[in-house]
């Protein structure tokens, strides 16, 4: 299963670079919503061969591969792991560049109960996380899932920008436009008969279960909501379909070790995703990947969210 790859020219990665440059000196720009803004107006500036090659993938949706990769970016290698997730958010360089890239797919936004409400999240090995089912744990593995399953506005899209990755940690994928789902063992997956639980990375009080379907919309191109560790089938039928669906996909699983300067774009809704477990070293020179969540319309989370403009969901 192969995947649509643009590798940056040096020129073309120099002429982002200083795009993103201009924007890090409007630092004052203290406002979340502001700082977007300006990142969305610098977005359209970005080489010409990015810009199409964004565009390509978003309404490509019938191809067999939903994620793309773009490579030979510049990032700043040298700066140490970070051993903690930060209270408070200070956009870095390279989470400007992540935001601007992203913005060209759509919004992008947090969660209020993950990593502190931040837009940009650091993909790290956390010392006290180390058994837990999320990115920021290392022993385990980290099975295939579509991110916030259990929420109905989960992102379309997700971004994933390699910082270091020094011990070469492999990521797992699986586009679900290259299976058949012709076969009724798949039926019971397209009712709603699954309960979708809070992940354990939104630390917050509040609690989110919901019942719905695993697969849902085209039958022969479906849409997919999955994360095995937070759910459960509620009848032994449907319980037998999500197993099938699992030796299913775990049979096409690919990997992919993302070098420094690679950024992976995933739909959300139509590829799984996944990550091989480590041992973390806490040495300042561990694995370092940015995360971004992209929505195509903001407009849509009005219903939990007074203030789309702040982009953190509740």
């Amino acid at each position: 299963m192969s995947f649509n790859k643009l590798k940056l020219t040096t020129l073309e990665a120099k002429k982002v670079d200083y795009i993103v440059s201009k924007v890090t000196e409007e630092e004052s720009l203290a406002d979340i919503s502001q700082k977007i803004t300006l990142i969305k107006k610098y977005s359209c500036r970005l080489p010409i061969r990015i810009l199409e090659f964004l565009k390509e993938f978003q309404y490509s949706i019938n191809q067999e591969s939903r994620l793309c990769l773009i490579s030979n970016l510049i990032v700043n290698e040298s700066e140490r792991t970070p051993l903690r997730i930060a209270d408070q958010h200070y956009f870095s360089k390279d989470d400007y560049l992540i935001c601007m890239i992203s913005s060209f797919l759509g919004e992008v936004f947090g969660w209020q109960e993950e990593q502190n409400g931040r837009i940009v999240h650091d993909i790290v090995p956390l010392a006290d996380h180390e058994n837990s089912q999320e990115s920021t744990g290392s022993s385990q593995i980290i099975y295939w899932h579509t991110d916030e399953a259990f929420h109905d506005f989960s992102a379309d899209y997700l971004a994933l920008c390699c910082i270091k990755n020094p011990h070469n940690i492999a990521t797992s994928y699986c586009s679900i436009n290259s299976l058949d789902f012709s076969d009724p063992i798949f039926d019971k997956l397209f009712e709603p008969r699954f309960l979708f639980k809070k992940v354990s990375s939104h630390k917050g009080n509040s609690t989110s279960e919901n019942i719905k379907p695993v697969l849902y919309g085209c039958r022969s191109k479906p849409f997919i909501r999955i994360d095995y560790y937070f759910m459960e089938a509620l009848d032994p039928n449907a319980n037998k379909s999500l197993k099938y669906l699992m030796d299913y996909i775990n049979f096409s699983l690919k990997y992919i070790v993302l070098k420094p300067g690679d950024m992976l774009l995933i739909d959300n809704a139509m590829c799984v995703h996944g990550r091989n477990p480590f041992s973390a070293k806490y040495d300042g020179n561990d694995r370092w990947l940015k995360r971004v969540n992209i929505t195509r319309d903001m407009y849509k989370t009005k219903r939990i969210n007074d203030d789309i403009l702040s982009r953190i969901l509740n």
